[in-house]
């Protein structure tokens, strides 16, 4: 008996609705069935997987709650209870799941039985990559808040200057400016 579900990869802090189904082997067919329908309380964390820890301190969320999210050496996380309906091929939504910052991350899941199904532990998890929707990319010595031809000449043809350059997280689908309001993905690192 286990949970089934993937998490897609994404992008930073863009929610998106992930499916969780409880399954358990048919002993007949050797096929995953159905393995609860109804309402039960199931616990969430999450792992840092790469990088293995986050000094920044980001957290996994589902339905805009964040959840315990600990680094990879952790041996006994504590959990989030959820409560969640399973339907009649077992299955549940997990609303609105992100992780605001950049790096492979790992969702797990756990359930312990009581009442009539005592003893029974179900776990899963998944792991998905968050990466920035793109780059702010800044004049180090600031910019001309017109944006035009009445701005000072900033540097000669030729002449050196330095840029900052930062990973920032989904805001909007729509979003026509990355360096305006967009959190950052400060575990964001250019590899190659």
């Amino acid at each position: 008996s286990g949970f089934l579900f993937d998490v897609p990869d994404t992008l930073a802090n863009k929610p998106q609705d992930v499916v969780i189904s409880a399954v358990k082997k048919d002993t007949a067919t050797q096929q995953c069935i159905p393995g609860f329908i109804g309402a039960r309380s199931v616990g969430f964390w999450g792992t840092y997987t790469d990088p293995n820890t986050n000094i920044f301190n980001s957290k996994i969320t589902i339905d805009g709650n964040a959840i315990p999210t600990y680094a990879a050496s952790v041996t006994s996380p504590a959990a989030t209870t959820i409560n969640l309906t399973f339907d009649s091929q077992g299955k549940a939504t997990l609303k609105k799941v992100s992780y605001p910052d950049a790096g492979q991350m790992r969702l797990n899941a756990r359930h312990d039985g009581s009442g009539d199904t005592a003893g029974l532990v179900m776990t899963g998890s998944d792991l998905f990559v968050s990466r920035p929707v793109g780059l702010c990319i800044t004049p180090a010595q600031g910019t001309c808040a017109a944006g035009d031809a009445s701005c000072p000449v900033f540097k000669k043809t030729g002449e050196a200057f330095q840029l900052n350059i930062k990973g920032v997280a989904w805001q909007a689908d729509d979003d026509k400016d990355l360096c305006r309001d967009n959190l950052a993905t400060p575990n964001f690192a250019q590899i190659g």
